[in-house]
């Protein structure tokens, strides 16, 4: 007859992570991560401003400043004549398509729009200084 002991030698609470973790599907972070690239060609390609945040940055003399979501050879920025951007973004999207980045995009995580390791950078408002608290609370006392 087996003891309460025995049987809890079988089960691992370890596991509850591994159970509930969503299997990676890589076919839907590389459509993600294409999508995305296209979207930057598309802009790049474009002659009227674009609504939404690019990869890249256009700069003296046409030189291009691309930030990528993935790292090549340790890098996620670069910079390329006006000429050699569009192939390069034709070229990544085959890799990628490929599967050449899938164990980069596993490792950033389970979200198909998660593909850069680095943090995000989030503005915190600085608020009201304490003059201006001041003189608002002011105000405020007037008008009662």
């Amino acid at each position: 007859m087996a003891t309460i002991k025995e049987l809890l030698t079988y089960a691992s609470d370890e596991l509850a992570e591994v159970f509930h973790r969503k299997p990676f599907d890589a076919a839907k972070h590389r459509k993600a991560l294409i999508k995305r690239l296209d979207n930057a060609k598309a802009q790049y390609a474009s002659t009227e401003p674009r609504k939404g945040r690019k990869m890249f940055v256009v700069g003296n003399e046409g030189v291009v400043k691309f930030t990528s979501p993935v790292e090549i050879n340790g890098k996620t920025e670069f910079y390329f004549d006006a000429g050699k951007f569009a192939p390069f973004l034709e070229k990544l999207s085959e890799a990628v398509g490929l599967g050449e980045f899938d164990a980069q995009l596993e490792k950033n995580g389970n979200q198909p729009g998660a593909t850069s390791t680095a943090p995000k950078v989030t503005r915190k408002r600085a608020g009201w200084s304490p003059e201006r608290r001041a003189a608002h609370d002011a105000r405020k006392a007037q008008k009662k």
